[in-house]
């Protein structure tokens, strides 16, 4: 496994679910160690990969300058983008969601608002990230990068 890239593997869903922990848990090692850097802000945010890019990016929504957060995956090689996508958003650490799925005939993309549920999910300062994990239709499965982008 290459460093938060390309899984080349037919694995069983035990392997992924390692994966993911110990994604999880060096994203929490690299969280400690940089803590006083902030991380970008959410304002067309991208982060790149050797085998394509996210972006994320907070928009207006219903008269809330930070009221909607949009994130997209983009994989450079088409005919891996179909297949079952998982994905799940985290503000400062913690998740908002539960871990969501979809099949998809192309790339993923997604937005939250900030309001829901009767609850506001993040304020300004507060950090984004979205832990994700595709399987193409060879059976490649894709992690994502760190992705940390903070709210403007």
């Amino acid at each position: 496994m290459t460093s938060y890239g390309v899984l080349l593997t037919h694995g069983k869903r035990l392997i992924v679910a390692v994966a993911v922990a110990a994604l999880g848990t060096i994203g929490q090692l690299t969280t400690a160690s940089t803590a006083n850097a902030a991380p970008p802000p959410c304002l067309d945010y991208q982060a790149g990969t050797q085998y394509g890019s996210i972006k994320s990016d907070i928009r207006p929504a219903d008269g809330d300058p930070i009221g909607y957060y949009t994130w997209w995956w983009f994989i450079n090689d088409l005919g891996h983008r179909p297949g079952k996508y998982e994905w799940q958003l985290f503000v400062n650490d913690k998740p908002i969601t539960k871990l969501q799925s979809a099949v998809k005939d192309d790339m993923l993309h997604f937005g939250q608002p900030r309001y829901s549920s009767g609850k506001y999910w993040w304020n300004r300062g507060d950090v984004l990230h979205v832990d994700a994990l595709h399987t193409a239709p060879d059976g490649t499965i894709y992690i994502t990068p760190p992705n940390e982008c903070s709210v403007p």
